[in-house]
Parts: C-alpha cells; structure tokens; sequence
C-alpha cells in the first residue's frame, strides 16, 4: 500500500514538473533525486546493523542490560532507516523501469543473475530483520540464537549490495571491454570506456604495414 502511494506520487510529482514524460532532462534530475535519497538512507542501513550487533553482543558477553537497552534502541533507528531505504529504493525501479526503459535490455541480459541473487539476499534480509524486532526481548535464556539472526541480516543486506554493485559496474563500462556493452544495446552511441586493445591504432597498423611491404 505504501510503495504504491510512492509510486503515485512520484507520477504526479514528474508530471507537474515535466507536463509530459518526454522529457530527458527532468526524468534525469528525478532519477538522481531518487538514487541519491536512496543512497542517504542506504548509509544508515548498512551503519546500524554493525553498531546495533556489536552493543547487542557486548551486553550479552558482559550481562550488561545497558548495553541491550541501547541495541534495542539503536535497532528502531534500524528499521525506520531500513524501511525508507526500501520505500525510496521503490522508486529507483520506477525510474529504471518506465522512465528509462532502456535499461530493460540489461535487466534481461547480463544483470539478470545478479539481480536474481539481490532479490533473494533482500528477502532474506525482510524475513531476518522483522525476526529480529519483533523477538528482541523473547530470547531470555538464549540471547546468542537472537544475535545470529541479526547476523544473518547483516549478510544479507551486504549480499545485496554487492550484487547490486556488480550490476552497477557493467552500467559503468568495466574496463577492457570498451564499448561491447553500449553497442550491444545502443549500436548508435559513441565508444564509452577503454579496450583492451586500441582500434584506432591497431587499424592504423593494419594499413601501415602494407605500405612498408609488410603484412600482420
């Protein structure tokens, strides 16, 4: 419901400012303002969870209450952050998807195993964290059992953001494959990033090399 409401808004938020969908220069101010609000809130999520663990795992180790009482405390901030990361995530799809179409190609190509694995690290990361919250003070005796799921959100929200770097490292052209990604979808764009090879000099030698009677 919440995620939907977003996506409403974020239509009606581009059509005031646009009046259309047509136009490249508004839907990329927007898809920045929504990656880098993302980005902020992604900060704190990956922050918390080492702060809230490492509190949470020195009152158990010590029998100390205070330092639980500031993992509990530290882990709502936890999951405010963690839920406006989600919400705000929602609205980079959005972006991707209907804004910039084009990156459908690459969704379906090679950023689909990646993106698979993100999907299911972020499951793994909904299931844990709300296990987590909602079992803060259930584990009387077995307080360890109650840190190991926290642990096992911090993998899977480390999970997920590698894989989604990796996708991010083929939108950006590694390097030694040149312009084989752009071409691939867009043969019209000029040469992005290096190769492992220069063209433009291995073409030059190509038709040097016969003028001094040699050959490749």
């Amino acid at each position: 419901m919440l995620q939907r409401l977003t996506i409403q808004a974020f239509q009606l938020i581009y059509l005031a400012v646009s009046g259309s969908w047509s136009s490249a220069n508004t839907a990329e101010l927007m898809t920045i303002v929504g990656i880098y609000v993302h980005a902020f809130f992604l900060i704190f999520a990956f922050a918390f969870p080492i702060v809230v663990l490492t509190l949470e795992a020195i009152g158990i180790r010590r029998g100390d209450e205070d330092y639980i009482r500031m993992a509990w405390n530290g882990s709502k901030l936890w999951g405010i952050t963690f839920a406006a990361g989600a919400v705000t995530g929602t609205l980079v799809e959005f972006g991707l998807i209907v804004v910039w179409s084009g990156s459908l190609a690459l969704i379906a190509s090679m950023a689909a195993a990646p993106l698979m694995l993100e999907l299911y690290a972020f499951i793994i990361e909904i299931v844990l964290i709300g296990t987590y919250l909602t079992t803060f003070w259930r584990f009387k005796r077995r307080k360890w059992g109650h840190l190991l799921i926290g642990l096992g959100v911090l993998f899977g929200s480390n999970l997920s953001a590698y894989m989604i770097l990796a996708v991010n490292a083929w939108m950006q052209v590694p390097w030694g494959t040149g312009n084989t990604v752009s071409h691939l979808f867009l043969p019209w764009v000029p040469s992005l990033g290096p190769l492992v090879v220069n063209p433009v000099k291995l073409k030059l030698l190509a038709t040097t090399l016969p003028i001094v009677g040699s050959s490749l």
